[in-house]
C-alpha cells in the first residue's frame, strides 16, 4: 500500500478504519510470529524475541538506521521511502494486552461467520495461547 500510495494510489479504506467500522476499538495485529513450543528451544525463541523487539525499538527512532537499509528497500523515490517507513513505524505494536487477544478472538469469530467452513478449515479454531507474551 504505501508502495502504491507513494505512486499516486489514494487509499479508500485501510485495515485500521474497516476495523474500526466492524466495532473494533483495538484492531488486533495482523502480523506476529508463531513456532511450535514442542520442536522450539526457549532460549531461541527468546534471543529471537529479544532482536525483534531491539530492531523495531531502533527503526521506531533512528532515521539513520533506515539510511542504511534504504539501498535494500529498492525504493522508487523519496515519498515511497517516506511512506514505507512510516507504514512500519506505525505497525509497531509495543504491548500486547487481553484486551488485544479479545479483539484477535471476535476478529476470527467474525472471520468464521463470513468465511464459513471453508475459512475454518484454513484456520482452525481459536487459540489464546498463540498470544501468549511469555514464551
Amino acid at each position: 500500500v504505501a508502495r502504491l500510495e507513494a505512486a499516486g494510489a489514494e487509499r479508500m479504506l485501510g485495515v485500521s478504519e474497516a476495523l474500526t467500522t466492524l466495532g473494533f476499538e483495538n484492531a488486533p495485529a495482523l502480523v506476529g510470529f508463531v513456532w511450535d513450543r514442542g520442536r522450539s528451544r526457549a532460549r531461541e525463541i527468546e534471543a529471537f524475541r529479544a532482536a525483534v523487539t531491539a530492531a523495531a525499538d531502533l527503526l521506531s527512532h533512528s532515521d539513520a538506521e533506515w539510511e542504511r537499509l534504504r539501498p535494500l528497500m529498492r525504493v522508487a523515490g523519496e515519498a515511497e521511502f517516506t511512506r514505507l517507513r512510516d507504514a512500519y513505524r506505525a505497525g509497531i505494536q509495543t504491548q500486547w494486552s487481553e484486551a488485544d487477544t479479545d479483539s484477535a478472538r471476535r476478529l476470527h469469530a467474525l472471520l468464521e461467520k463470513t468465511g464459513g467452513q471453508r475459512f475454518r478449515d484454513s484456520a482452525g479454531a481459536f487459540d489464546a495461547a498463540v498470544f501468549d507474551q511469555d514464551g
